[in-house]
């Protein structure tokens, strides 16, 4: 995935989270301090990492005020993701595809 479909992609969640109640304001900041962290690292200059966010999450912020049945529908998958089981479950998927895509020179 190109670094700012990644941003965007994050972005989008972070409306998500809010919208779901997993998250607030102060989560958000966080994840654009951290993304600039990482993002710069591939060449992404600041400016365009808070545009891409801020793109993605306007997107789903307006997609989740124009239909917030299906918005609400949506926040069962996020809250289980939030479960501290699950979370385990996916960082252990995250570590197996990238000892996987090393193994692949990728």
């Amino acid at each position: 995935m190109a670094e700012g479909s990644m941003v965007s992609m994050a972005g989008s969640m972070a409306a998500m989270a809010e919208f779901c109640g997993l998250a607030g304001q102060q989560t958000r900041a966080q994840t654009l301090v951290n993304l600039d962290k990482q993002m710069k690292a591939k060449g992404l200059s600041t400016s365009e990492i808070e545009r891409l966010f801020d793109e993605g999450y306007a997107s789903t912020k307006a997609k989740a005020a124009s239909d917030p049945a299906k918005a609400q529908a949506d926040c069962g998958p996020l809250k289980q993701m939030a479960d501290p089981e699950e979370i385990k479950k996916w960082q252990k998927a995250a570590e197996e595809m990238e000892a996987k895509a090393k193994a692949m020179g990728v």
